[in-house]
């Protein structure tokens, strides 16, 4: 019988623990990297406006932007 792996189950697994990272180390005050610093930002931000916003929605939020200029990048070099 052949194994499987779903990516989509492996990409949330890793969005959890990377929010679950960011939340360990600022809880012990060791502060955030530079990686996940920019969604940790825009979820201190937004989160006392809004309530239901989480790090890990920051950070799929910020993921979706980023691939989709990636996608824009690649479509205006084709045309060139």
């Amino acid at each position: 019988m052949k194994r499987t792996f779903s990516t989509e189950l492996a990409y949330v697994f890793g969005i959890v623990f990377v929010a679950r990272g960011v939340v360990l180390m600022e809880k012990a005050d060791f502060g955030v990297s530079m990686v996940v610093a920019p969604a940790y930002l825009l979820y201190r931000w937004l989160s006392p406006a809004w309530s239901f916003v989480t790090f890990g929605m920051a950070e799929y939020c910020l993921q979706a932007v980023r691939a989709d200029q990636r996608l824009c990048h690649r479509a205006i070099l084709r045309v060139l």
